[in-house]
């Protein structure tokens, strides 16, 4: 940028900009998993609601406190 002759102030705002369209673009991409995210489990709850008991009970128990945390964050952060 210095060889194409613009001053310090130009390539710093310019430097700041891209900077600000890389961070939109991370917020966009995250948006977009969480959406992707927020149709699996919806897809989960419904298809775990369709279960007998028996079944419910085998997966509740196969799930860690850990997962249920993350789950229950993530759905804190979706909705």
């Amino acid at each position: 940028m210095k060889a194409q002759g613009m001053c310090l102030n130009e390539i710093k705002k310019a430097i700041e900009n891209v900077n600000v369209q890389h961070e939109e673009m991370d917020v966009q991409n995250i948006c977009q998993h969480m959406k992707a995210l927020q149709n699996e489990i919806s897809t989960l709850v419904e298809n775990m609601e369709q279960q007998d008991q028996s079944k419910k009970d085998f997966i509740k128990n196969k799930v860690s406190s850990e997962s249920v945390a993350l789950m229950q964050s993530l759905l804190l952060l979706i909705t």
